[in-house]
């Protein structure tokens, strides 16, 4: 492989998640150091560069620290709008599941609202009905006169009345005989 310093500047290094690939950016700087090798030992046989050449290592080493920050910079630049990222998809997330919550709350708290309105309009029909009819059966017995009629006479009166509500007609046949009695 040959390289140029233009395809030097130029390789592409995959991104993980806390930047790029150290054994990737590792073999690439092995692939240029072992090619900076064969370009030396080629010149220095054909006579082009004395046997050591100091200053061409000194731009090689300077070329791999520039990579090597480069990269680091990069990854932590990476690392940095991770974090951000994580943060803002948590605060959303919160975000959400707050406006989840008190929708969930408000939803139940209406419905509560519902039924009691529903439970309590029941009740009072029931109320109504049965104090429409207590008022029924007192208006009955104070037709009756307890004084001029006897227990047996009183009885059948008493259980003509038409009362739905069996604890309730108990209650007045109990306080028509006491009086009667």
């Amino acid at each position: 492989m040959h390289l140029t310093p233009e395809q030097i500047e130029r390789q592409p290094f995959r991104m993980q998640k806390r930047g790029y690939d150290i054994a990737d950016v590792r073999d690439f700087l092995r692939e240029i150091s072992g090619e900076m090798r064969e370009r030396r030992g080629a010149r220095q046989e054909t006579g082009e560069l004395p046997a050591s050449h100091p200053d061409h290592a000194a731009d090689v080493l300077a070329d791999a620290a520039r990579i090597r920050t480069a990269a680091e910079s990069d990854a932590e630049a990476t690392k940095d709008e991770a974090r951000v990222a994580a943060a803002n998809i948590v605060a959303e997330a919160e975000a959400h599941a707050n406006a989840l919550i008190t929708n969930a709350s408000a939803k139940a708290e209406s419905d509560a609202r519902e039924r009691s309105d529903v439970v309590l309009t029941a009740s009072q029909s029931r109320l109504d009905q049965l104090l429409e009819k207590e008022r029924q059966v007192a208006q009955r017995i104070d037709r009756l006169d307890p004084v001029s009629v006897d227990t047996a006479v009183a009885q059948p009166a008493i259980s003509e009345i038409n009362v739905t509500d069996l604890s309730l007609a108990e209650f007045m046949k109990a306080t028509l005989r006491n009086e009667v009695a």
